[in-house]
């Protein structure tokens, strides 16, 4: 990691076979998540039919509650991703010019509530969720895809595994004073 004017540029890495490629960081509470990538709706490496805008809204609402908690929320062909409060205070990750475009969401949920409720005792469904004010933030260069082509079993095609070869990627993260121009800092080198 190096580090300059406040800004951090981290590069992660992660083997074959890996479902995502995450760096995880948890921010302090954030109300607001703005971006530059494919949407509105959620969108997987192979679900993409969305198309490329700035888009903005609650961090709550980044949440879908299928009947299982799971993985919610992501977007593809991320450029930017801002996290901030109502005075515009917080966290600014942006894909390095020229690089790999970041897959990213937002979530109140730890990746251990989505993905380990059933072995918390009685916790299954998204109402039991852990309510947080924090905020746990998923970079990654891409996502396994969904698969489902036969009623959600079927892994996802050979194409969208992350199983052939060794990732890695960079970005860089800001913090947020609430007084910066997000799309202009964003495209910053």
């Amino acid at each position: 990691m190096s580090a300059s004017n406040s800004t951090a540029t981290l590069t992660t890495a992660a083997p074959p076979n890996c479902p995502a490629s995450a760096c995880k960081p948890r921010c302090a509470p954030a109300s607001t998540a703005r971006r530059l990538g494919k949407g509105p709706h959620e969108t997987y490496w192979d679900r993409q039919d969305a198309r490329v805008g700035l888009y903005a809204g609650k961090v709550r609402d980044q949440f879908f509650p299928y009947i299982k908690p799971q993985e919610t929320g992501n977007h593809e062909s991320v450029r930017w991703i801002a996290l901030t409060d109502t005075q515009g205070r917080g966290l600014l990750a942006a894909a390095l010019p020229g690089q790999n475009l970041l897959s990213a969401n937002a979530l109140h949920h730890t990746t251990d509530d989505l993905f380990f409720p059933t072995h918390k005792e009685g916790q299954f469904y998204p109402y039991q969720l852990p309510a947080r004010d924090t905020v746990t933030l998923n970079l990654d260069l891409h996502q396994r895809g969904l698969g489902g082509d036969d009623s959600w079993r079927a892994l996802p095609h050979e194409n969208y595994r992350l199983n052939r070869w060794a990732l890695e990627y960079a970005y860089r993260l800001r913090p947020l004073s609430g007084t910066e121009d997000i799309p202009k800092i964003a495209r910053q080198k």
